[in-house]
């Protein structure tokens, strides 16, 4: 009799174990036939997933690693400088967001040279250790360039130097809405680069900071999405190529970079990589 017990309950366990997955597949291809993406709900959390990732990662880690490796007051955005000023001078273009203004050292400079300045940095922490004076007065805010807290049309210069090749790639569009919504005149100035970080491990391993290594087309059609086109003019300027013949300097340099790291990319050009863009407002 316990024997005969025992067999109902695994059969009627069985049944309903046969019945779940046949209504959790149904449900599947339903959803599929009825124009729903499947994918859509699980893009957002793996977004979101990302999202909080990068902010532990860059609130915990980076800048630690960073400032024990590289100079307190280097600044990677200042070597646009003054070409940059020149093109667009604080009298016509006064206000400016350096979007992912690390150790405040660009927006300082840019304050010093008569510009109202303001920066936005995802780690919380950096902005307190390195711009601690200027988050008193409201200069410098920490947030995701996903949700930047500045009013629409507020910024005649949106510039940017090394900041987007940080962001995880599910990231970039909302990344580029947002940076249109605040710009007042419709231009951009953004450098992003084109190859691994000095702290990112070799190939085959997956980079852990430089994590949206994409083309210069790929980035131009993320852009172009939200209505933002290259400013060739400004590109012309700024951005270098491989002198052509290689002198034996350049060629040798050429030659020992390793993979994921040349400093050249499929069009020849150097770094750092000028993302010079107009949108329309």
């Amino acid at each position: 009799m316990m024997k005969r017990s025992t067999f109902l309950t695994v059969s009627l366990f069985f049944v309903l174990f046969l019945s779940l997955l046949t209504s959790y597949f149904g449900a599947r291809e339903n959803s599929s036939s009825s124009g729903l993406d499947k994918s859509s709900t699980t893009d957002v959390i793996q977004s979101k997933d990302l999202r909080s990732e990068n902010w532990q990662f860059y609130n915990e880690y980076y800048h630690e690693l960073r400032d024990k490796n590289i100079p307190a007051k280097y600044s990677y955005g200042k070597r646009f400088f003054p070409l940059l000023s020149q093109v667009y001078p604080p009298k016509i273009y006064p206000e400016w967001l350096d979007a992912g203004c690390g150790n405040c050292e660009t927006l300082r400079f840019l304050r010093k040279n008569g510009y109202k300045a303001y920066g936005t940095d995802v780690a919380e922490s950096n902005l307190f250790k390195n711009c601690g004076d200027l988050v008193k007065k409201g200069v410098a805010v920490a947030s995701t360039l996903s949700e930047i807290p500045f009013p629409d049309d507020k910024f005649d210069i949106v510039f940017s130097a090394d900041v987007l090749e940080h962001i995880p790639h599910s990231e970039i569009p909302s990344v580029v809405r947002e940076l249109v919504r605040i710009s007042r005149t419709g231009v951009l100035f953004l450098s992003i680069s084109q190859r691994l970080a000095k702290f990112d491990p070799d190939p085959p391993e997956a980079p852990r900071i430089h994590i949206t290594l994409r083309p210069r087309s790929w980035w131009d059609d993320q852009f172009r999405k939200s209505e933002c086109y290259p400013n060739y003019d400004i590109l012309r300027r700024f951005q270098r190529k491989l002198p052509s013949p290689l002198p034996v300097e350049v060629q040798s340099k050429v030659e020992m970079a390793k993979r994921g790291r040349e400093f050249w990319n499929e069009l020849n050009e150097t770094e750092p990589w000028v993302f010079p863009y107009i949108c329309k407002k």
